[in-house]
């Protein structure tokens, strides 16, 4: 399964009078607007999916995602987590209704493609470039490593179903 990534974003910046402030600033004001992912699946049952996901990942958020990802016991709560919380819109139906963006809709989906759509996510995620370098210092998993983990993941319980 690919897909396609598009992003909108608006950074915007207000100078108020141009002059520096005590603090050493402009009186500026840099507003950046939140971003989204939009992402076109091109293969496989779920091809003409159009997903539309927030990119505003925090580091807390992140960091609760590598938890429920670890753990197989809470992977329905990672769905939940991504479809409640980033998720926004799609054109996703089944049996002719519409299924809720929600981490309902995404829990309602197969394992398989309901992962494919996360590591889709996340991709568009960490494509954002890295001004701090490669790697994680500190022994952390990185976005990579997370969605290689929620691949194979996808792709065990796939070929687990096959042969059930």
């Amino acid at each position: 399964m690919t897909s396609r990534n598009s992003r909108r974003k608006r950074p915007t910046e207000t100078h108020q009078n141009g002059k520096g402030s005590a603090n050493g600033f402009t009186n500026a004001v840099f507003n950046i607007e939140p971003t989204e992912a939009h992402i076109i699946l091109t293969e496989g049952q779920y091809a003409g999916l159009e997903i539309f996901a927030s990119l505003e990942l925090s580091v807390a958020a992140y960091e609760q995602m590598l938890i429920l990802q670890e753990d197989d016991s809470r992977r329905s709560e990672l769905l939940a987590f991504f479809g409640d919380g980033y998720l926004r819109r799609w054109n996703l139906h089944l049996n002719g209704e519409p299924v809720p963006a929600t981490g309902e809709g995404m829990r309602s989906l197969s394992f398989v493609h309901a992962f494919q759509i996360v590591a889709r996510w996340l991709e568009a995620v960490v494509e954002i470039p890295d001004p701090l370098g490669e790697g994680s210092p500190d022994g952390e998993v990185s976005a990579e490593q997370l969605i290689q983990g929620l691949a194979i993941s996808s792709e065990s319980l796939s070929s687990y179903n096959e042969l059930g």
